[in-house]
């Protein structure tokens, strides 16, 4: 299986655009963007809507054995993987997809980390 290489752009807390090579958008800014600009890339994979999910995408993993959670997608090599609310890691794979969907990013909205996470503590 062949993936599509490609990254997302965020400077200052603003994604800045998508499928650019790092020339591109050192040409286009007119900052440095080795000390402001975030690069994360693709992971390849697709959420239930069909929607990419790249690093530092905030995702809803949704699995009929336990209410939906929240979690944070991070590369650690040599995979990406999910990182919960306790830090704690699992590998994300194709056969997830179907369970996840993307509802954020860490860059722009990291306060949806603790909302539905929040709420599953208060249920236990």
């Amino acid at each position: 299986m062949q993936r599509s290489i490609k990254f997302r752009f965020f400077y200052k807390n603003k994604r800045i655009e998508d499928n650019l090579t790092l020339r591109e958008i050192a040409d286009r800014c007119s900052f440095h963007w080795h000390d402001a600009v975030i690069v994360v890339q693709f992971t390849g994979l697709l959420d239930k809507n069909g929607v990419e999910i790249y690093e530092g995408d905030i995702v809803c993993y949704e699995a009929n054995t336990m209410p939906p959670l929240n979690c944070a997608v991070k590369w650690e090599t040599p995979s990406f993987i999910l990182t919960w609310a306790d830090e704690s890691t699992s590998a994300i794979s194709p056969y997830l997809e179907d369970s996840l969907e993307v509802i954020g990013s860490i860059y722009l909205n990291p306060e949806l980390l603790e909302v539905r996470n929040d709420n599953r503590d208060k249920e236990e």
